[in-house]
């Protein structure tokens, strides 16, 4: 009988775990989201990041872009969204030699990889992309404009 209790409590709380995930922001962030274009044309597969600065809080987030160049921020422990506040942005892809993507479980480091876009895009100290996240200012297109 006790068998039959525990894996009958495990089993509701599985499927009540997996009925609470949403796709709303979690209570004091902002879903953040927008597109990535290089020379007119959207960008798969670069890093968007949002850096926090000044008094905002959290750690900021990322996201990967689409193939259709859209990205939907998330914060480093996978909360949908950001906190309001005055944002770094850097819009990063790098690609190996030969024009493939690098490994993703090979350390940056390690790989042949390299930046596709200008320290003014790609680099936190360099970037000139920032953005004021606000309840009604939450969608950010950059159109990056050349490579390095």
């Amino acid at each position: 009988m006790s068998r039959l209790l525990t894996g009958s409590i495990f089993t509701l709380l599985f499927i009540w775990s997996i009925g609470c995930s949403s796709d709303k922001p979690a209570q004091g962030l902002v879903a953040v989201s927008g597109n990535i274009t290089f020379n007119g044309m959207p960008v798969e597969q670069a890093k968007v990041t949002f850096f926090p600065l000044l008094e905002t809080k959290g750690n900021g987030g990322w996201a990967n872009t689409n193939a259709a160049g859209e990205y939907v921020i998330k914060t480093p422990q996978g909360a949908l969204g950001v906190p309001e506040g005055q944002y770094k942005v850097t819009v990063s892809k790098r690609l190996n030699p030969d024009g493939t993507p690098p490994n993703p479980d090979e350390p940056p480091i390690e790989s042949k990889a390299k930046e596709v876009f200008s320290p003014k895009y790609s680099d936190e100290s360099k970037s000139t992309l920032t953005a004021t996240v606000t309840a009604s200012n939450k969608t950010f297109d950059w159109k990056i404009d050349k490579s390095k």
